[in-house]
This record gives C-alpha cells, structure tokens and sequence, in this order.
C-alpha cells in the first residue's frame, strides 16, 4: 500500500506539472526546459512510466513491450517522461485490443531515440503534416470516441524542441503509427 500511494503522489504532482504545462503554451509560452536539466537514465525513466503504465495496457488488452537499455543523457527528467507519457497515451487511444504497443529506446550517432511504435489505425500520409498542429484532430468522430482537444502532440513536439530534438510519424491506415 505504501508504495502504491507513493505512485499516486507522484503521479499526482506530475498532473499538477502537466497543467502548468498546458497553461503556459496556451498563453504561447514555451516552458523552460533547460532550466531543470539533469543526467537521466532514458531506459530507467522509461521502465519506471512502463509500469505506471501496465494496468492501463492491461485494461485495454493491448500487449505491451519495452526495448530499453541504460542510456544516459542530459535532459529535463519531467519533459522527456511528459513526451513519453503523450505518446504512450495516443498509442493507447488509437490502437484496438489485441494491439501491440512498444516502446524502444536506443542511441543513434550523437543523440537518443526513443520510439513508440503501434499497431493501430493509422494516419493517412496527408494528415501527417499537420497532426503536431495545435487543436488538430483529424476527424471529428474521433473527437467522441477519444476524447482529447488535439493538444498532445503538439505539446509533445515542443518539449521535445525545447530539448533541441524534434518528433517524427511515420504511418499510414491500417498499418499503425511510430513517433
């Protein structure tokens, strides 16, 4: 029970953070990500967001995998976790039960990779250009089924460009999607 309370506090200040996240690009300002950067184990944040994230998987009968080897970097802890979480979230979101959900993280070159790769609808290739748009959904039934404003994307892609990287998709219908 104590460690299961010690999950929630911490998931609890993490939602408090997100919201002031969301405030300031709402207000057009970009956090300060530089500000709280430290060396980070990527393959241990990502193991540790991994089992927060298991029963949600487990809930939807999703099967999901983590590739994640011990890879250092200096970052801003809560924004790659924020990154991650999003897309772990859209995976969720848009994949059906049975799916496959995997996240990898690797080193390429200079720089860190992580992937969320899934076996879910799809983005047709002319909607990839605008889905980090702020408010950008791509159709409006899936506004109901979903839920959603169309803001994580674009909030993942600024973290992600606060850190000096950028986010890609690669997708196309029925073949599923990896950010």
């Amino acid at each position: 029970y104590r460690e299961a309370l010690k999950q929630v506090v911490q998931i609890s200040d993490r939602i408090q953070a997100l919201a002031e996240t969301l405030l300031a690009i709402a207000r057009g300002q970009i956090p300060n990500i530089g500000a709280a950067e430290t060396l980070v184990d990527l393959g241990s944040l990502v193991d540790d967001l991994a089992i927060e994230m298991q029963p949600l998987m487990d809930d939807k009968r999703l099967n999901f995998q983590v590739q994640a080897t011990p890879l250092f970097a200096q970052v801003n802890s809560d924004g790659v976790r924020r990154i991650i979480a999003i897309l772990l979230d859209n995976a969720m979101k848009y994949t059906p039960a049975g799916g496959t959900v995997l996240v990898t993280v690797t080193e390429v070159e200079d720089r860190f990779e992580i992937s969320v790769t899934d076996s879910g609808a799809g983005i047709p290739e002319a909607e990839l250009s605008r889905i980090f748009d702020r408010f950008y959904r791509l159709d409006a039934a899936r506004d109901r089924k979903t839920g959603g404003f169309g803001l994580g994307l674009a909030i993942a892609r600024q973290l992600a460009q606060g850190h000096g990287g950028d986010i890609t998709a690669i997708s196309a219908p029925g073949t599923g999607s990896t950010f």
